[in-house]
């Protein structure tokens, strides 16, 4: 049974990057890493059942980090890397609820076109990184009715987001 749940986690998981990485072949684009990760978790069948609590604990905890501070690489400590992956898996459920496969799919095809993650949710959303994270961030807070700090990957610092 473990071994069936492995494979339902690890399949998918590297199958999506392999997909995504092909679909965006573009030595001048560059993949943010939390929706690369992001699409990949989404893609398991198993192992990602507890994230979901651990991005309400951060945020609760005040702990979230900006999408802008995963975009190259995740923490190395064992705990913010665990919550990248749920955070990125968070984000990129909240892209498919609000966009569709269609607008997802319109952000893929803009990022292998070589935009950068801003111009390319522009055009294929609408909507630049920082409002899309606000869009979201706004969406975890009203199913705790909490508000979010955020915090940048490398350090601890944290910044209380503008009202």
């Amino acid at each position: 049974e473990n071994d069936q749940r492995e494979l339902g986690r690890l399949v998918p998981h590297e199958v999506s990057h392999l997909m995504l990485h092909q679909a965006t072949e573009n030595p001048l684009g560059s993949l943010p890493l939390w929706l690369d990760e992001g699409l990949a978790v989404h893609m398991q069948t198993a192992g990602k059942e507890n994230y979901p609590r651990a991005v309400q604990q951060a945020l609760t905890d005040d702990r979230l980090f900006e999408l802008a501070s995963l975009a190259a690489t995740f923490p190395f400590d064992s705990e913010g890397a665990y919550l990248a992956y749920a955070q990125s898996l968070s984000a990129v459920t909240f892209l498919f609820d609000r966009y569709g496969q269609e607008g997802v799919a319109r952000l893929i095809d803009r990022l292998g076109d070589g935009l950068s993650t801003d111009q390319a949710m522009l055009d294929a959303l609408g909507i630049d990184l920082a409002n899309f994270e606000r869009d979201w961030r706004a969406s975890l807070q009203t199913q705790t009715g909490q508000t979010a700090a955020v915090r940048g990957a490398p350090s601890n610092e944290r910044t209380r987001e503008a009202a």
